[in-house]
């Protein structure tokens, strides 16, 4: 007489390894997890679907949810089950500089992993910033324009922009104005204007398919972060079927080597730089 198991009965068998195992899970993370003493919601230290919640379904409330739970539990609060989340900028400086910080590799999944950005390994990432560092630092900026005189220009454009939105918009005018497209095109024009070559976004009647990709691809982050094996699905499909599925999934994967590897770096280093350049004393009106 055979061993036989029936198809119901090896789904039951299934079903309950699975709540065994999600059951254990818990315990686990509310009591005995390294971060099982700081304080935050039950369900955040359980599981990571409810950042998926705020962040896909409710698009993007993952950060106000945040600082409600920071009223509610104090300044060092557990988000979820292996992050801890500081609410003091000081905070940054004493995580971020140590020398020894290993990153995430859930976090950084989306991105191209041999990218200045998007590498994990901090050998790696220290040998590769240094052959950027003298490309990237303030004098080399400096060397190439004049700083005051690209923002200033920029500047202007950006309000003479704002200010033509506003005529359009008035006197019973339909006209919207998306300000975060306006913004995203200005940070890229003055970053890619100082790092690149002269570039003018923000007088584009449509965004370039650069800008539109980026922003879309930012959106699809928060889904990705959640399901990570469809990174390299997407990674491997041929331009052919990538154009055909979606155009911004292909400007995005033509483009993103100068983005990560030119000017995202450079926008934290002319962020800085920005901070501690005296701008001239200028006034602009936008009536």
């Amino acid at each position: 007489m055979g061993f036989y198991l029936s198809y119901p009965l090896l789904f039951r068998i299934l079903v309950s390894i699975i709540l065994l195992y999600s059951l254990t899970k818990t315990i686990y993370r509310l009591f005995s997890h390294p971060l099982h003493s700081f304080p935050g919601p039950t369900l955040a230290s359980i599981t990571n679907w409810h950042k998926f919640y705020y962040n896909w379904y409710l698009n993007g409330q993952h950060s106000h949810k945040i600082k409600e739970w920071h009223s509610q539990y104090g300044p060092i609060i557990r988000i979820a089950p292996n992050e801890l989340h500081f609410s003091s900028p000081s905070a940054y400086r004493a995580i971020y500089t140590h020398p020894d910080l290993q990153k995430q590799p859930e976090f950084y999944k989306f991105m191209t992993q041999d990218s200045l950005v998007g590498q994990v390994n901090v050998e790696y990432h220290r040998r590769n910033r240094r052959l950027f560092a003298g490309y990237f630092s303030a004098n080399a900026i400096r060397a190439q324009g004049e700083v005051n005189g690209v923002l200033w220009r920029k500047a202007s454009q950006l309000c003479d922009v704002l200010r033509l939105r506003c005529r359009q918009s008035g006197d019973g005018g339909k006209t919207s104005m998306n300000f975060v497209h306006i913004a995203r095109c200005f940070s890229y024009d003055v970053v890619k204007d100082l790092v690149l070559e002269p570039s003018d976004t923000l007088s584009a009647s449509t965004p370039p398919p650069f800008l539109s990709a980026n922003a879309n691809i930012t959106k699809s982050i928060r889904f990705v972060q959640q399901f990570p094996f469809l990174v390299p699905i997407v990674r491997a499909l041929p331009d052919t079927i990538l154009r055909f599925v979606s155009q911004d999934l292909l400007a995005m994967k033509l483009e993103r080597l100068v983005y990560i590897y030119f000017l995202f770096p450079s926008l934290i280093m002319i962020t800085s730089l920005i901070t501690s350049t005296e701008l001239p004393n200028r006034s602009i009106s936008l009536s």
